[in-house]
């Protein structure tokens, strides 16, 4: 961990142009742009998935970078742009509602090796809710155990992925009975399924309801397919 941290690398990026930016005008503002100066092999994507674990990126944007609480990495759908400049930026610097600036603890050797992961990394054909599921439960499961300790003072959010409307509602119950009761964590990316307001998921909300379990979603990317512009 502290080899993969070491801050001895401390030069600091230069701003970066890419598509996703709007000039106004039509006119660019001073920039360049940053390419990965390591290839994308078996050995910097094995090394870049070590620290995508280790900083707890996995946490976040799932195993595989398939997105859970905050977007998936892989699927080609980019808020502040998918070159390879713009993702070193967001890493390095941070992004609003939910991104931790990582420049100050990570080197830039070490940031472009997991750009070299996220790059590796095949785009899905359609996201796997049973391991979603499978290792929700699993948290949930270790959750349960550690809120027992002191019930008085922990209440503890579930994380249950709720596109498996089934599969959700039987964790719901599930989690409730275990003794969580601060309420469930959605994630809060949908694609490429129905969106929340659809009615597919009514009987995930009449089940938070009726056992008294808030829905909390992580802050963070929103669904630029369908806001567009109006994002933020």
């Amino acid at each position: 961990m502290l080899a993969a941290c070491n801050r001895s690398d401390s030069t600091v990026p230069r701003s970066v142009r890419y598509p996703d930016h709007v000039a106004a005008g039509g006119n660019q503002p001073p920039g360049g742009e940053i390419k990965n100066p390591l290839s994308i092999d078996s050995t910097n994507a094995a090394d870049g998935s070590k620290v995508f674990s280790a900083m707890n990126c996995d946490g976040c944007h799932g195993g595989g970078a398939l997105g859970w609480v905050g977007p998936s990495l892989v699927d080609g759908r980019w808020r502040y742009g998918g070159t390879d400049g713009a993702l070193f930026q967001s890493i390095f610097y941070g992004r609003p509602r939910g991104m931790p600036a990582y420049g100050g603890i990570m080197s830039p050797g070490t940031i472009w090796k997991v750009v070299a992961y996220i790059r590796a990394q095949p785009v899905p054909a359609d996201v796997p809710t049973d391991l979603l599921m499978a290792g929700a439960r699993a948290h949930n499961r270790w959750l349960a155990e550690l809120c027992s300790t002191n019930p008085a003072r922990r209440a503890g959010v579930a994380i249950v992925p709720i596109f498996d409307v089934d599969a959700a509602v039987a964790e719901i119950h599930r989690a409730r009975q275990s003794g969580l009761r601060g309420g469930i964590l959605i994630p809060s990316m949908w694609q490429p399924h129905e969106p929340y307001h659809d009615t597919k998921y009514d009987a995930v909300w009449a089940a938070c309801a009726d056992l008294e379990m808030p829905v909390h979603v992580h802050s963070g990317a929103a669904d630029r397919a369908s806001y567009g512009e109006h994002v933020g």
